[in-house]
């Protein structure tokens, strides 16, 4: 008996099995991240007046969750100590929160704020200080304002972005970011165009000093996101009245290249009524996106799309629960390659939103494998079940690849 099982043992490939998966949250989350502990940490709004603090583990389950003061959070990121730095918006203030990995608040700072204010982005620089940008203003003229933070969150210095507008909500979360020199770029809203009907997108770079670099200008619509790339450009995106545009522009702003934002549905039709509200580069070089496709009046659906380095799809995965509205807000890799994607979702007899948290693999997919095969120019034969019985390859069951080589391969994939 040990015998066969030597056997089969050599027979067999490895196969490991990653799960994705979906979660329909209770309330409204606008982030989560990976984190370097394992698991995601995301910001449940408890109504406008509180929100909380989860981690849940690889598999979506809770692990702790805890309460917050202050309103809906819009920008969580991981500090050095394996902490959590959050930014949230409480009525006319603002609010950054610091916490220990297990959630617990260390300090938490109210900064100036009326009721046009929204943070935007807070992340922690390798001095120990902090950089805090929020969008603040009038109804009808929204400023970017960048904050220079000690480790104890106390402001150190302030620039605001002269002749540009910021977004007013949720949607123009990723406008700003980090730079590698630890200064800022931010993707604003420069004068209205007449030609396009639409403002053009006005780039800032801002060095560690709160120094302006130079502002460059282009006449591509309103920007939702901007990153920097591994060749210190940087990447944005923006909205016109016939879809989504990529651009490239080297580390002085000048422009490398601009490519209209397409994807290609299961059917093979190809669209290009995108709203996309997060950009990231990806562990092999490419990027991925997220945000909605507009699936009718009223109407959109979550999608998020793989490129390579220059926005040609690769994959992209649409998210439809057969509501009126799911739009994703954000997304993250982590290390193993997987996407957490988070969102909302309407309730069509209620009109109410509850929170989307998603899971994929590398692939775009919601169950992900990585084999390791015996080396052999082999061809499948058949596919049976653990009693022996040929059946078509399913998931969510044991099933035995059989090879004219004689070698067997199981396999579990959970869909």
């Amino acid at each position: 008996m040990k015998h066969l099982i030597f056997v089969l043992a050599c027979l067999f490939s490895v196969s490991v099995f990653g799960q994705g998966w979906i979660k329909i949250l209770p309330n409204l989350t606008i982030d989560a991240i990976p984190v370097s502990s394992g698991g995601y940490v995301y910001t449940p709004v408890i109504g406008w007046d509180n929100s909380q603090i989860n981690k849940v583990d690889e598999n979506g389950e809770l692990l702790w969750q805890l309460p917050l003061s202050g309103g809906p959070v819009y920008s969580i990121s991981e500090t050095f100590d394996q902490g959590i730095l959050m930014c949230a918006v409480l009525r006319s203030a603002i609010e950054l929160i610091k916490t220990d990995e297990d959630g617990n608040i260390i300090w938490s700072n109210y900064y100036y704020g009326n009721e046009y204010s929204n943070p935007i982005y807070s992340v922690q620089l390798s001095d120990g200080s902090f950089i805090l940008i929020t969008i603040n203003g009038s109804e009808d003229d929204h400023i970017f304002r960048y904050s220079k933070l000690d480790n104890n969150g106390a402001v150190i210095f302030t620039y605001e972005t002269p002749n540009c507008n910021g977004g007013s909500d949720v949607l123009s979360r990723h406008t700003a970011c980090k730079t590698n020199d630890e200064g800022v770029i931010i993707a604003a809203c420069g004068e209205w165009n007449p030609n396009t009907n639409m403002n053009t997108a006005k780039l800032v770079k801002i060095d560690n000093n709160g120094m302006e670099e130079w502002v460059e200008t282009f006449d591509l619509g309103y920007p939702t996101a901007v990153i920097q790339t591994s060749d210190l450009g940087y990447l944005f995106t923006t909205v016109l009245s016939y879809g989504n545009f990529l651009t490239k522009i080297d580390s002085d702003g000048e422009l490398q290249w601009s490519n209209h934002i397409l994807f290609v549905l299961g059917s093979g039709e190809t669209r290009d009524d995108l709203f996309i509200t997060d950009i990231r580069q990806t562990n092999d070089g490419g990027l991925v996106l997220c945000g909605f496709v507009h699936d009718g009046i009223f109407e959109e659906q979550l999608v998020v799309i793989k490129t390579d380095d220059v926005g040609n799809e690769l994959w992209n995965f649409v998210y439809d629960g057969d509501t009126e509205e799911e739009i994703a807000f954000g997304i993250h890799q982590n290390d193993a390659g997987d996407f957490i994607v988070t969102g909302w979702t309407e309730d069509p007899d209620s009109g109410e939103y509850s929170g989307l948290l998603i899971k994929l693999g590398s692939e775009g997919t919601l169950s992900s494998s990585f084999t390791f095969p015996t080396p052999s120019n082999r061809k499948l034969e058949k596919v049976v079940d653990v009693l022996g019985r040929e059946v078509n390859h399913t998931t969510n069951q044991i099933l035995l690849h059989i090879y004219d080589d004689g070698s067997v391969e199981k396999k579990f994939v959970v869909d």
